[in-house]
């Protein structure tokens, strides 16, 4: 089905409402992935009335440093409540709803491709910024409303399936949490208990506090191929700080992949199923994930910045993984490095972190408890992938009339 297409200064025009009266006090910023934030701006001192009011519907557009990130940042703005946002916005409306649905137009503003176009626009500006005129200036499709508003049910269908499996993992990690605090902080998983002293404070009798080198069988960071890693089609995937976003949670935009050649190589940092992995530097010190086989793939290693982590049997994946995510533990780790002035750690100062550890019949029990919440956890990841994939797949073939949805029954639940 052919579209046709517009110049979106045509379907669009700007709003200057700015807050003159004060009476709008929710201040708003974006991200680079085009959605709005609470703002952590300073403003002390600034005076509010400048800022612009925007309200539901209305898009906010940035159009600096679109050659440096190679994406501009422009959103929808979907909450009924009014917000303000800094005057370096320019914030604009639909002219015709009728004719131009604003979900649309921001799956259109989603499109990798409408980023590579703009990210073209701004080579001859030395700033590489989007001038107004030249964003205006952009061909838009404008199918008939009824298709607009197809396209969007498809997408919002895909995309709420996404947040609810999201929303699922987070319940899920919240109650391990929950459960691990109230066993092994509150010494909750039995009313018959007799305690003792130890190194971290009031534990039960028959559990012990050990160094973390007492119960490791595995510490060990990656390798980094020669002269780097760079961008090629097949590969094997070099697992970073700025790959696991948390639990289930993986960044594949920002993947990198070494060569099998490279790969067979290496006697350390291939990832093994029920991995714990650590970052030890930069700003990302601390930050923990769990690796399960088949997630984000059956075959990957780590780089130099991140560390693996196996138990002997005197603890299990998951309990080491759940130790360590404790807010206590994070501090400790990053407070490792406080004497120095880049942010990092070695091997050494891993092995020196206590661990408590529960008699084995405890952490068995525990398990068994466990085990089924995190298997459920990244089977929703997949999931999620899988669904991630479809619909930014379909967004390009859906925009462009690929597809014809016009014989699309689109009464999904």
């Amino acid at each position: 089905m052919k579209f046709n297409y517009e110049k979106l200064g045509n379907l669009i025009e700007l709003s200057e409402t700015k807050n003159k009266d004060l009476a709008v006090t929710n201040l708003v910023g974006m991200n680079i992935n085009k959605e709005f934030m609470p703002s952590v701006a300073n403003t002390v001192g600034t005076n509010l009335a400048n800022y612009k009011v925007i309200q539901r519907n209305q898009f906010a557009y940035n159009n600096m440093q679109v050659g440096r990130d190679r994406t501009i940042r422009v959103a929808r703005y979907d909450d009924l409540n009014l917000s303000i946002i800094s005057p370096a916005y320019k914030i604009f409306q639909i002219i015709d709803t009728n004719k131009l649905n604003s979900e649309f137009l921001m799956l259109y503003f989603l499109r990798s491709e409408f980023d590579r176009l703009c990210w073209f626009y701004t080579d001859s500006s030395i700033r590489g910024s989007l001038d107004w005129h030249q964003f205006c200036d952009i061909d838009v499709p404008v199918p008939p409303i009824e298709i607009q508003t197809k396209i969007v049910k498809i997408y919002n269908f895909l995309n709420e399936r996404i947040k609810l499996k999201e929303k699922i993992n987070k319940n899920l990690e919240q109650l391990m949490k929950c459960i691990f605090e109230d066993w092994f902080v509150n010494f909750n998983y039995s009313e018959d208990i007799s305690f003792k002293s130890s190194e971290l404070g009031e534990i039960p009798s028959n559990w012990n506090v050990k160094k973390l080198s007492d119960v490791l069988i595995t510490l060990e960071s990656g390798k980094r191929p020669k002269g780097g890693i760079s961008d090629i089609e097949d590969g094997i995937p070099s697992i970073g700080a700025e790959n696991i976003l948390g639990l289930g949670k993986f960044n594949y935009s920002k993947n990198k992949l070494i060569s099998h050649e490279f790969f067979s190589t290496l006697k350390k940092g291939v990832i093994q199923d029920k991995d714990v992995l650590l970052y030890k530097d930069g700003a990302q010190l601390g930050r923990k994930s769990l690796f399960m086989k088949g997630f984000p793939f059956d075959i990957c290693c780590i780089n130099e910045h991140v560390f693996r982590l196996q138990t002997n049997d005197e603890i299990n994946q998951f309990y080491l993984y759940l130790w360590l995510d404790q807010e206590v533990m994070t501090n400790e780790i990053i407070n490792l490095n406080s004497n120095s002035a880049q942010p990092g750690i070695n091997q050494n100062d891993v092995k020196s972190l206590l661990i408590l550890v529960p008699e084995l019949k405890i952490i068995s029990k525990f398990n068994k408890i466990i085990s089924p919440m995190m298997n459920q956890i990244f089977d929703n990841a997949l999931e999620i992938n899988k669904l991630t994939k479809l619909r930014d797949t379909l967004l390009p073939k859906l925009m462009s009339g690929e597809i014809d949805v016009s014989k699309i029954n689109c009464d999904l639940e």
